[in-house]
């Protein structure tokens, strides 16, 4: 593979398709979009998003108007939606409030807690403001793992681009394989450290993880992209992604269109979740 000299033009469409694949970056945005379903329809609709309100809160009595059923429920137990109407002040004010299980009934005489400073707030003492107590909160692990793996995807394939762009080439030879304890369809993945000259005469390592042998075992030595600034900074061309195909000048080519399938999940998952975050807490 003859490489031009750096810099090396890439193509937006290229570098995009790059940033967003490999195993990291799927995985993630599925899990983060998929998670933030959870988040929209639990975590939002829980006491946890009233944890941060530090109100003080005074009581008064009032009368239970109406109530029905939420349609949610909590270890099987329906989740009521009582409205309470009461007065602050000389002021007639209606509340909505929710209690796990039907506790009370129309006309009811209760003790109603509302906040000092926003008297149209306001709750039966012992209920909630929102449907779900505050350990729904447990379901943002989903969106955070999520989250994670993206942040790590994005930093491992940005670092692929910039090398793809600026990088240098070297051999890298294999000095050590060890098997590790994660499997793909049922075979394990190893990891290959290579060993590999810089321009500056020094040798350096570059380690890649693959459950594919044969990507990394078919030459006798891999191809090697490291930053000429520190040589350290380096990957085995051969495991990134979706890396663009090299013309007889030694220039990128275009990533092929069908390549886009690596943007739709993404852009389901940030447009999908924007759109709804702006039509029902902005608009």
């Amino acid at each position: 593979m003859q490489l031009s000299p750096p810099p090396r033009p890439l193509s937006l469409y290229s570098r995009m398709v790059i940033l967003f694949g490999g195993f990291n970056n799927t995985f993630g945005w599925l899990f983060f979009g998929f998670g933030m379903i959870f988040f929209w329809a639990f975590v939002m609709n829980s006491e946890a998003i009233h944890w941060l309100s530090f109100s003080k809160w005074e009581e008064t009595q009032g009368t239970v108007d109406h109530f029905h059923s939420s349609g949610a429920s909590v270890n099987d137990v329906s989740v009521y939606n009582y409205i309470v109407e009461y007065q602050v002040k000389g002021k007639t004010y209606r509340s909505t409030c929710y209690v796990t299980g039907n506790t009370y009934s129309e006309g009811d005489q209760v003790t109603v807690a509302y906040k000092q400073n926003k008297p149209e707030v306001g709750k039966i003492v012992g209920s909630r403001l929102e449907i779900f107590d505050g350990w729904v909160l447990f379901v943002v692990i989903f969106p955070f793992v999520g989250f994670c793996f993206i942040i790590a995807g994005l930093r491992q394939q940005h670092k692929a681009v910039d090398l793809l762009m600026n990088g240098h080439l070297a051999k890298g030879k294999l000095s050590h394989k060890e098997a590790t304890n994660t499997t793909i369809n049922d075979r394990t993945v190893y990891k290959y450290t290579f060993d590999f000259t810089a321009g500056d005469g020094q040798t350096y390592q570059v380690i890649g993880k693959t459950h594919q042998y044969d990507v990394l075992e078919d030459d006798e030595t891999e191809r090697v992209l490291y930053a000429a600034k520190n040589p350290k900074h380096a990957f085995l061309v051969d495991l990134l992604p979706y890396r663009p195909e090299i013309d007889p000048a030694g220039y990128f080519t275009e990533a092929p269109w069908y390549k886009a399938y690596v943007l739709i999940i993404p852009a389901i998952s940030l447009l999908g979740h924007g759109a709804y975050y702006y039509f029902t807490y902005i608009v």
